[in-house]
């Protein structure tokens, strides 16, 4: 492709370590997932060049794994997503295709060829540097026993997880519209308020860490609440859970004092039952998931976002993703959609094999107490 120099600068502030940067502009989820909710039920979808590669990976690959049960139940999903750098052979600046420079001109505006245009600068926050490249967008089933891919996808290097969680979800409701999506489970990356408006809205349990940035003690009508979901009453003790109404999620709180049956300094109900506060899924989904921080179920189901990164890591060190200088996108694509179809074989061949050896066992065991 040839074009004349871009605009794309390394950027001068670097990042943290273990933090990936910040989106550019800090109101671009809400204003995505607004304009994905006025949509709602009628999931637009624009064609894309990979649209061959996915439709192939999703007819016999895919849909066969879940045949098998290896996706989980994809009556009531549950799925995980994260991103990560991948870094690609093209020069941000391009191939200059003029001598210019051999008569003393350093700045010139001649056309570049330019192999890999597509890609831009993103922070490798594992790494600590920037790199030049693409940003790997996957979703994967998280109950499945191999951590297989559902959706792999490529974006700019610059665009940050929380941006691409919104489009991609929207696309996985497009190429897979017989499944139910029951569960998200998301690292703090994504714990933005509008995320969490837009799974309730498709009735979607939202398990995300919080954010310790953005994190802290949050007033809900008159009520103090501590950072994992729970009222604390005025005396600073934290209410008890007494039950939860699963058809509105909405969840019923106990004074301490008159459960425990000790003497409240300050009480603030007559009532013998204690003071009762309620907490709805509906009002504040961020506050209050359905699923309660910090409890065993919490600790249980977030314990399943790491299946994806074991996928990632399959894709890049397993089948060394990153061991070539391709620059085109079709040459990434094609590379990413070959190794996610690899990683279905190889669960297919496992699945073989166990059923094979159970099978055997059950023989020598008919065998031996014949």
């Amino acid at each position: 492709m040839n074009k004349k120099k871009r605009k794309v600068k390394k950027p001068k502030a670097k990042g943290k370590k273990h933090q990936k940067m910040a989106p550019r502009n800090p109101g671009i989820v809400e204003k995505l997932v607004n304009r994905a909710l006025k949509q709602q039920g009628n999931v637009h979808y624009a064609p894309k060049a990979p649209d061959g590669l996915q439709t192939l990976f999703k007819e016999m690959f895919v849909e066969p794994s879940a045949n098998q049960g290896l996706l989980g139940d994809t009556k009531s999903l549950s799925i995980t997503g994260d991103g990560t750098p991948v870094e690609t052979g093209g020069r941000p600046y391009g191939k200059l295709l003029c001598n210019c420079r051999k008569q003393g001109n350093w700045k010139c505006d001649c056309l570049r060829k330019f192999s890999d245009p597509d890609a831009d600068f993103g922070w490798d926050s594992s790494r600590e540097k920037y790199y030049y490249g693409r940003n790997l967008f996957m979703i994967s089933a998280s109950e499945s026993p191999y951590d297989l891919p559902i959706y792999p996808r490529l974006y700019r290097a610059s665009k940050h997880d929380s941006v691409l969680w919104v489009s991609t979800f929207h696309e996985l409701l497009h190429w897979y519209p017989n499944w139910k999506i029951g569960e998200s489970i998301l690292d703090s990356a994504f714990d933005a308020y509008p995320i969490y408006e837009m799974l309730e809205r498709y009735d979607v349990s939202a398990i995300i860490d919080l954010n310790p940035r953005r994190s802290k003690q949050f007033t809900y009508n008159k009520m103090d609440i501590n950072l994992d979901g729970v009222p604390v009453c005025p005396i600073g003790r934290e209410m008890l859970d007494w039950g939860i109404d699963k058809k509105r999620y909405r969840r019923k709180w106990r004074c301490p004092a008159a459960v425990g049956g000790w003497q409240c300094p300050h009480p603030c109900s007559d009532s013998s039952y204690g003071r009762t506060f309620y907490t709805s899924t509906k009002n504040n989904p961020r506050l209050f998931p359905r699923v309660k921080r910090d409890s065993k179920e919490w600790r249980k189901r977030f314990a399943l976002r790491t299946g994806v990164e074991r996928c990632i890591k399959r894709q890049k060190v397993d089948y060394k993703l990153e061991g070539s200088n391709g620059r085109s996108s079709r040459h990434w694509n094609i590379r990413t959609y070959i190794i996610a179809m690899c990683q279905h074989v190889d669960a297919w061949v496992k699945e073989t094999e166990k059923n094979q050896y159970k099978e055997l066992h059950r023989k020598v065991k008919s065998i031996l107490f014949i």
